[in-house]
């Protein structure tokens, strides 16, 4: 349930994070707003991330995550949910799972994905049933 928009609650937005490198986390990045109040404006940019699970963006607008590389265990890349406005560029990543993205809930919107070395990222993605096809690029 959507709690109503008062003077105390959190918000999270313009936040720039460029060339760091992660190594043994349990999550390489989670980027997590509320429903309702999205984290807003976040760059990740230049970074090498290696952990147990990949990258978790979910309740955000306007997330840009580019030249990033990816190591997981668990063979997942990204998850999104409920999020618009979300490019993602360049990505290297070795993609083995079907399932390596995922992308469900009713507000996703606006959301392209391209990866390094990779013309079609077809057979990688799963779209909930919620998510129009047409709003997913990749």
């Amino acid at each position: 349930q959507v709690q109503p928009v008062t003077e105390e609650t959190p918000q999270f937005k313009d936040i720039q994070i460029a060339n760091i490198t992660v190594n043994g986390a349990l999550q390489a990045v989670l980027l997590q707003g509320l429903p309702e109040m999205n984290l807003e404006n976040v760059k990740i940019s230049n970074s090498i991330f290696s952990a147990h699970k990949g990258i978790t963006i979910t309740d955000a607008t306007g997330v840009n995550l580019s030249s990033i590389q990816l190591f997981t265990e668990n063979g997942k890349a990204i998850e999104i949910y409920n999020s618009s406005k979300v490019a993602i560029e360049n990505l290297d990543f070795d993609f083995r799972k079907e399932d390596a993205i995922s992308i469900a809930g009713n507000k996703c919107s606006n959301i392209s994905i391209s990866a390094e070395g990779m013309d079609s990222l077809n057979g990688f993605v799963r779209l909930g049933e919620d998510v129009e096809e047409n709003q997913i690029h990749f």
